[in-house]
């Protein structure tokens, strides 16, 4: 079964998390209401906590609409501001300051989703060990909650650089963070990984599909390695994941193996990525229409991927002009292709430049959808090759409505839905990734050969030409990255973490480019937790008011 995100469990967790107390009442136990000091009860009430860990992290996607595509990759060498309907200052870095609202939802995701639910259950797992039928379960319970820690820490230091360590819970509200160095923030991450890689369950013997694994805590780990420096740990810790139950997929599998595509395709298919023959999934996000805890509010939520990123093709009316006006025969809504809003674009990078080799299965047509044609039968143009923008007043094949859609987003629209929103899975690591962060490490380590070796199992099944020992550079890693995992990766992450983000930005992105100064790879501390931390200033990050 799927993780199901119970409505109870969320309340529990917020009732929690949420309530103030005096010092007084701090050794009080009630017992009329939940609260931290009563509700742990029971092994299962652990799981209940650690489902709303699992939930956070969906919510950082699909909570919102905009601010996780937005920041993590418009802006960066990958993406640009699709839709002029969208907010302008997500790719204008002259624009960003601390009261944008888009590194506050950083910020308030990791300090008071993430971290505050952790260190609950981290505590209350220790003070109350003997709910737990072994020792054993009692660290896989705490290891699945340092996972989370770890990730958010993690998150933090590449969005903000120094920032808070938290690493217990407040019962009580708290004036005086002060920012902690990255190098140590980091150690603590590879810490909290080291422990959640000894204590999880090896990949097949998690509770459900979605459960932290130690492939999920070895992948993470094997980055962190990477930012810390430690080469050869890095290898390690990749080698574990690769050697630990999971494959690439390199023969067509799943739902939709019998239909003309490829298996690259195959990954990304509606309910593929939770198969048991799947074994390149390490952690995916789960989503289920209309069930509680899917990710489902009446219908209308789920993963909003396709909606930011997919092309505005449904608001193209016929192009039959009238004395100026168009004939309103749009095109339809269709299965899987979506109703995307166009509200993000890639760079021309992302669309042509790393498209070199002509046999790379990843630019198929399968994977990315660069031709339209009118699928409506009441009109003239049906069937035929839509390459026009209304009027010809808009150059939609590359601003919003007829952008090259990378088809992995795309899922099935539940009962006629057209919100934008479909249900399918979404990977956070795939093997694939740590293939290409082993390599890094061998790069890095001057094993260019075997770096080679590693980036060539991925060309190999993309049918893609082999790359040489000589041409592995930390570049030529960040472009295979984006040819395998445009989406799926936190690209601002990524190039934060090798040092590249001003770079590339800045070469790659001609839209932000021209706006970013090197202050700008640290999005800002936001004003309200300056302001809020009111027993010791807290430092803002250069070139920030």
């Amino acid at each position: 079964m799927k993780i199901r995100y119970i409505l109870l469990s969320f309340l529990l967790i917020a009732t929690l998390l949420f309530s103030s107390c005096s010092e007084s009442a701090l050794d009080e136990v009630p017992v009329d209401k939940l609260s931290p000091e009563n509700a742990f009860s029971s092994a299962s009430a652990f799981d209940a906590a650690i489902a709303a860990l699992h939930k956070v992290a969906r919510d950082e996607i699909s909570g919102n609409d905009n601010p996780y595509y937005y920041m993590k990759i418009v802006g960066t060498d990958e993406g640009r501001l699709g839709s002029y309907l969208a907010d302008q200052s997500v790719y204008d870095y002259t624009q960003m300051n601390s009261q944008h609202a888009i590194p506050s939802f950083f910020w308030n995701t990791y300090y008071t989703g993430f971290l505050p639910k952790a260190n609950l259950i981290i505590q209350k797992a220790e003070e109350n060990a003997g709910m737990f039928s072994s020792e054993a379960k009692k660290n896989a319970a705490i290891a699945e909650a340092k996972f989370f820690r770890a990730y958010a820490h993690y998150s933090l230091v590449n969005l903000f650089g120094d920032v808070p360590l938290v690493t217990e819970f407040y019962s009580a509200p708290k004036y005086d963070f002060v920012r902690t160095p990255k190098i140590e923030v980091l150690q603590s991450v590879k810490l909290d990984l080291e422990f959640a890689a000894q204590w999880l369950p090896a990949r097949g013997a998690e509770a459900a599909p979605g459960r932290i694994t130690k492939g999920a805590a070895n992948h993470l780990l094997t980055a962190v390695y990477l930012q810390l420096g430690d080469n050869e740990s890095a290898i390690a810790s990749a080698t574990k994941v690769i050697s630990g139950g999971y494959s690439l997929m390199t023969q067509r599998f799943g739902n939709y193996a019998n239909e003309a595509s490829d298996v690259f395709r195959d990954l990304f298919r509606f309910k593929n990525v939770n198969l048991a023959a799947n074994l390149e999934t390490i952690w995916a996000l789960q989503y289920e229409y209309i069930t509680t805890g899917g990710g489902s509010d009446y219908g209308a939520r789920g993963n909003h991927m396709l909606r930011c990123w997919g092309a505005n093709y449904f608001s193209i009316a016929d192009p039959q002009p009238t004395e100026g006006v168009t004939n309103p025969n749009p095109m339809v809504v269709i299965d899987t292709v979506g109703r995307g809003v166009g509200w993000c674009a890639t760079t021309s990078f992302m669309r042509y430049t790393i498209w070199k080799d002509k046999n790379d299965i990843r630019n198929s047509k399968y994977n990315i959808l660069r031709v339209y044609t009118g699928n409506n039968p009441a009109s003239k143009w049906f069937g035929k090759t839509i390459s026009y923008s209304p009027n010809d007043k808009v150059p939609i094949d590359t601003i919003s409505y007829l952008v090259p859609q990378w088809r992995k987003m795309e899922g099935v629209y539940e009962a006629g839905l057209t919100t934008g929103r479909t249900y399918t899975d979404f990977y956070k690591m795939r093997l694939a990734e740590t293939y290409l962060l082993r390599a890094e490490a061998y790069m890095k380590k001057g094993d260019l050969q075997l770096a080679a070796d590693d980036i060539n199992k991925l060309r190999s099944r993309s049918k893609a030409e082999p790359v040489t020992a000589a041409a592995v550079t930390m570049d030529y890693i960040l472009d295979e990255r984006a040819r395998e995992l445009f989406l799926e990766e936190e690209r601002r992450i990524t190039l934060n973490r090798v040092g590249k983000l001003f770079d590339r930005t800045v070469k790659y992105n001609p839209q932000t480019g021209p706006t970013m100064k090197d202050f700008n790879v640290l999005l800002p501390i936001p004003l309200d937790a300056i302001q809020l931390n009111s027993a010791v200033k807290m430092a803002q990050n250069p070139g920030y008011n």
